[in-house]
């Protein structure tokens, strides 16, 4: 069985809607970010502010590698990057289904959340490569919760 992988811009909702299809398809989650903090023992904002992109894109490359060579299904979400290297391209597509989740610039650059403290709405449904639906859906206003 293939994994289910996520890609777009930072702020299309790959982990909120990559949180869901796990869910819904009873398989673990995994997040690339998550893979690169836990591979530097640091955050991607320290990563890029004492090593660089270049190192950040190295660490990334190997957090790809090591979620695509998983024997389990999961659902992979990558970072808004990840898709820029060639050899991450070939990776994500061999190990399974990838699917472009694309928002409006409005809310790619700003993120998820909007000024007024809502999750963002406009997300357009999701495709596969293949050009069939895949498992995003659009999104409705939800509130963030205080922690």
């Amino acid at each position: 069985m293939k994994h289910l992988v996520l890609v777009g811009l930072m702020g299309a909702g790959k982990t909120t809607v990559g949180q869901m299809c796990a869910a819904r398809l009873g398989r673990a989650f995994v997040d690339t970010d998550d893979l690169v903090e836990t591979l530097a023992h640091a955050s991607v904002s320290e990563i890029f502010a004492s090593d660089g992109e270049a190192r950040f894109r190295e660490l990334e490359q190997q957090a790809v590698a090591e979620a695509c060579a998983s024997p389990e299904p999961l659902v992979i979400a990558c970072g808004g990057g990840a898709v820029l290297a060639p050899a991450n391209r070939r990776l994500l597509r061999a190990a399974g289904t990838v699917v472009w989740l694309r928002a409006p610039p409005r809310c790619s650059v700003t993120g998820s959340p909007t000024d007024q403290g809502d999750l963002c709405s406009h997300r357009e449904p999701a495709r596969t490569s293949n050009g069939s639906r895949g498992c995003g859906r659009a999104h409705t206003p939800r509130r963030r919760t205080q922690a």
